[in-house]
């Protein structure tokens, strides 16, 4: 399961390395950020090394309202690493109308 959520992880990184913007590298890293925390806060209360609060396992334990949350925040990612190719729009500067 470690493996599994460790694997998770870097594919988020992965992701977030490969984005065209800086706001999809963002969203990937948050994201990131936010499931590690939790991931190491979790298993750390199994282990009792840090103090036992109620941090759900994200896709493993059922939090209902977290649940919706990690889902869609790998759903970002997801859109993330499919808008991946596709080129930023320019915009042209508008021609003033006397």
């Amino acid at each position: 399961m470690i493996s599994a959520m460790a694997f998770l992880l870097l594919q988020c990184i992965f992701v977030a390395f490969y984005s065209r913007d800086q706001l999809g590298r963002l969203i990937a890293v948050g994201a990131v950020a936010m499931l590690f925390f939790h991931i190491f806060w979790n298993i750390g209360m199994c282990l009792l090394l840090v103090p036992i609060a109620g941090i759900p396992l994200p896709l493993i334990s059922y939090g209902g309202t977290f649940m919706l949350c990690v889902l869609f925040l790998l759903g970002m990612i997801q859109s993330v690493w499919i808008h991946r190719n596709t080129p930023i729009a320019t915009r042209k500067p508008e021609e003033p109308s006397f």
